[in-house]
């Protein structure tokens, strides 16, 4: 699952990590130094090197080159030393503060510099980033910009005031408009409130389960695989979820994989046994269950999977 979803060109169809450029109000400068950036044989040296050399950069320049390099550097998945211990990211963590570009950027860019921040492990900028996002969360956030920027937050570890306060408001913000996510908004947000394990994120979680449920022919395998894990994760037992997912064909979903099966049935065997390692802070599995419903056992479940059968 990617960082964020791309942004896709309505007449051609390209999608990219990046936004559009908006040519009005740009200079020819900013329009030729953003294609130098995203050029695709960029490597981290390239984008470095030539961030460097056009500072001062525009806001939104400046965090398409931070993500970028953070992008290349998880697809290679080297070293994080290899970009942080390299002055020039320092020099341009300096800029960012220095230009005042986390208050001028939208909630998507902002999302993108928590993200490549966050891999990079880097947390320098990131209390300034979630208090900024957390006051800008009701202002024009779509779906897509919350999924994204709770990713964000799960991804940088971070437990501190600043990240529950955001991921708090995230949550409030969400749950009035889930019927607004796609699946995989729905599956990032899952996957980040059960990564992170912030207070509250139970009610939540089981808010995405009932959307999940309702829209279950809209998920792909790792939409469903997230879900379920997500839930067994804070032993969170959605009974109803767990039984259409039981008795669903696994052929019948699309994108369904080693990984998939095995993220399910690890999620049915934590909640059937009501214990996981290491155990989260709860004192034992809660049920969300409807009138005649009963989860399905372990072993009927494997075997409906393999099979392509219902059990």
């Amino acid at each position: 699952m990617p960082p964020v979803m791309p942004y896709v060109c309505t007449i051609t169809g390209d999608a990219s990590f990046y936004p559009p450029l908006a040519k009005k109000g740009r200079t020819e400068r900013s329009v030729l130094v953003h294609r130098m950036i995203v050029a695709p044989e960029n490597t981290i040296e390239n984008i470095l090197q030539i961030a460097i050399d056009e500072i001062p950069l525009e806001s939104e320049n400046l965090v398409t080159a931070i993500h970028k390099i953070a992008k290349i550097r998880r697809n290679k998945d080297s070293q994080v030393e290899t970009v942080t211990d390299d002055p020039r990211w320092t020099r341009l963590m300096q800029e960012v503060v220095d230009s005042g570009a986390v208050f001028k950027l939208q909630m998507r860019p902002l999302s993108l510099l928590a993200w490549a921040v966050s891999s990079l492990r880097d947390r320098r900028l990131l209390p300034m980033i979630f208090a900024v996002a957390t006051k800008r969360t009701g202002m024009g956030a779509v779906p897509q910009d919350l999924a994204s920027m709770a990713w964000a937050v799960a991804t940088s570890r971070a437990r501190d005031q600043p990240a529950l306060l955001l991921l708090d408001r995230l949550a409030k913000e969400a749950e009035p408009r889930l019927g607004e996510f796609v699946p995989q908004d729905m599956a990032m947000c899952a996957w980040a409130f059960a990564k992170v394990q912030a207070r509250g994120e139970g009610r939540f979680l089981r808010m995405l389960a009932d959307e999940a449920l309702a829209r279950s022919a809209e998920l792909n395998g790792q939409n469903v695989s997230n879900i379920v894990w997500s839930l067994a994760t804070v032993r969170e037992l959605h009974e109803p979820l767990m039984a259409s997912v039981a008795l669903t064909r696994a052929d019948d979903i699309r994108g369904f994989g080693p990984q998939e099966f095995s993220n399910i049935v690890w999620a049915f065997a934590t909640l059937a046994q009501g214990v996981r390692d290491p155990v989260p802070p709860h004192g034992a599995v809660r049920r969300s269950t409807r009138e005649g419903l009963r989860l399905p056992a372990l072993g009927q479940h494997r075997v409906g999977l393999r099979q392509g059968v219902p059990p």
